[in-house]
C-alpha cells in the first residue's frame, strides 16, 4: 500500500491506524505486513463499508482533519458507494534497513544470494538480475526511465524487478532513481563478472570429444578482452566437468600481476593490466610445468580487494586431466609467444561491448571508485588492453558466444 510522506510520522507514532481505499477488490489482508517509508505496517482488519457510514472518528484515525476532508480525498464518492477500510498498526522498522547495511557476506551468504538471483532469472524470459545490479551501481540516482531504456526494457517491468532486489536488501530507492546498498555492493563484488545463467552444455560436448581422445593432460585456453567473463566460464566448466566424473582445475593469469612496488619502479602503476605489468616468464614456466604433469603444481591467485597476488592459491594435482587456463594475453606475441604452443587449444570469448563495459565499470565501483572514476579508468586502461587483445582474435581455435554458450570452431 502507498501512503503520502506526510502520513509517515502519524503511522510511526500510532496516531494513524486506519486507511480507506477505493479498490475494486481487496488488495490487503489481515496479518499481512507492508513496508512503507522505512516502517513495517501490519494489517489488522480489512472490510468494505458504505461512504454514508464514515464518521469524523474514521477521518481522524486516517489522519484527516474531518470527514469532509476524508471524503474529498476519496474523490467525493456517492454516499451509497462502498470503500475498503483497512485497520493497521506500526509493527517496527523496515527489516530491509538493517539487511541493506549488512555487508559482511560470507562465501555461503554469496552462494545463497546467487541462488536467489538464479531463481529470479529462471522465472523471467531472460536473465536480468546481475546486469540490473551493475547498472544501478554505475548509474545511481538516475531516473528509472533511463535505466530501463539502457537495458532495453519497459519501465514498469523494470521497476517491479528492482523491487525484488530491494526485498533482498540489495538496492535502495532514492528521490530519483536508486543506488546499491552496502549489501548489494558486497554481493556484486563477490559475483564479479558472473553473468548468471551460462549455457555450457555445448561447450562440454566439444571438450569431451577433445579431452577423451587426448593422450596427455589437456590444456584449454580461454581468452578475450577484460570483462568477457573468462574466469567465470573457466570455473563453471571446471565444476561441470568434475560433476561428469572427470578432473578439472581452473587457473588464471591474474596471479602473475607484478606487485605494486615493481609497477611503481617501472612507471607502470597507471597502466596496471597491460601486458608489461605481468610476469610473462613466470606464467610460461607455470604452463610448462602443467604440461609436463610430472607432479603437483601450485598456482598463484589474485585478491582484487587488496590488489595483491596470493601465493599457492590453487594446486593442480598430477592426475588432473583438464586444466582451464584463462587470461587476457594467451595469443599475444613477444614474451607471450610461447603460451600458445603450450596450450592444446584457445577459445576466444565474444561479448557485446556495452555489456562488457557495464561489468568493468561496476567492478571498479564495488572496489571503491566513484562511477566517474571507474568509467575513466575503464576507457583509458581496460579498453586499450581490449583493443590489443582484439587484434589477436584471429589466432584463436574457436569463438564462443558467451550469451548462448555456442562455440564456433575453426
Amino acid at each position: 500500500m502507498l501512503f503520502s510522506p506526510a502520513s509517515h510520522p502519524g503511522l510511526a507514532d500510532g496516531s494513524i491506524t486506519r486507511t480507506f481505499r477505493t479498490w475494486a477488490r481487496a488488495q490487503a489482508r489481515a496479518g499481512a505486513r507492508h513496508r512503507v517509508g522505512g516502517m513495517l505496517l501490519e494489517v489488522d482488519d480489512v472490510r468494505q463499508v458504505a461512504v454514508a457510514e464514515l464518521t469524523d472518528e474514521d477521518a481522524r484515525a486516517a489522519g484527516e482533519h474531518d470527514l469532509a476532508t476524508l471524503r474529498a480525498r476519496l474523490g467525493s464518492p456517492d454516499p451509497s458507494a462502498q470503500v475498503w477500510r483497512v485497520d493497521l498498526h506500526y509493527a517496527g522498522p523496515d527489516d530491509r534497513i538493517a539487511l541493506r547495511a549488512d555487508d559482511a557476506l560470507t562465501a555461503a551468504d554469496i552462494d545463497g544470494l546467487r541462488a536467489r538471483l538464479d531463481r529470479l532469472d529462471a522465472a523471467a524470459a531472460a536473465p536480468w538480475t546481475r546486469d540490473t545490479l551493475r547498472l544501478i551501481a554505475t548509474r545511481p540516482a538516475v531516473v528509472s526511465t533511463e535505466l530501463a531504456a539502457a537495458l532495453g526494457r519497459e519501465r514498469a517491468a523494470f521497476k517491479t524487478d528492482v523491487r525484488k532486489l530491494k526485498n533482498l536488501g540489495l538496492t535502495e530507492s532514492l528521490d530519483i532513481g536508486y543506488r546499491l546498498s552496502a549489501r548489494g555492493l558486497a554481493l556484486l563484488r563477490g559475483l564479479d563478472e558472473d553473468p548468471g545463467r551460462l549455457p555450457v552444455a555445448g561447450l562440454l560436448d566439444v571438450l569431451q570429444s577433445r579431452v577423451t581422445g587426448a593422450q596427455q593432460r589437456y590444456l584449454l585456453g580461454l581468452t578475450g578482452p577484460p570483462g568477457a567473463g573468462k574466469s567465470v566460464l573457466a570455473g563453471r566448466l571446471a565444476t561441470d566437468w568434475s560433476a561428469l566424473g572427470g578432473t578439472a582445475v581452473a587457473v588464471g593469469l591474474d596471479g602473475f600481476h607484478l606487485d605494486a612496488g615493481a609497477l611503481a619502479e617501472r612507471g607502470l602503476a597507471d597502466v596496471k593490466g597491460a601486458p608489461g605489468t605481468f610476469d610473462a616468464a613466470g606464467f610460461v614456466d607455470l604452463l610448462r610445468r602443467l604440461r609436463a604433469a610430472d607432479g603437483d603444481v601450485s598456482v598463484p591467485g589474485f585478491d582484487r580487494a587488496r590488489e595483491q597476488t596470493v601465493p599457492a592459491a590453487t594446486t593442480v594435482a598430477r592426475d588432473v586431466q583438464l586444466v582451464l587456463v584463462e587470461g587476457n594475453y594467451l595469443l599475444l606475441g613477444g614474451a607471450w609467444r610461447p603460451v600458445r604452443d603450450l596450450l592444446d587449444a584457445v577459445w576466444y570469448l565474444d561479448v557485446p561491448p556495452q555489456l562488457r563495459l557495464l561489468r568493468l565499470v561496476a567492478r571498479h565501483v564495488t572496489y571503491g571508485r566513484t562511477p566517474e572514476q571507474a568509467s575513466a579508468w575503464v576507457h583509458r586502461s581496460d579498453e586499450a588492453n581490449a583493443r590489443r587483445i582484439g587484434r589477436t582474435r584471429h589466432r584463436a581455435d574457436a569463438f564462443v558466444d558467451i550469451a548462448s554458450g555456442s562455440p564456433q570452431l575453426r
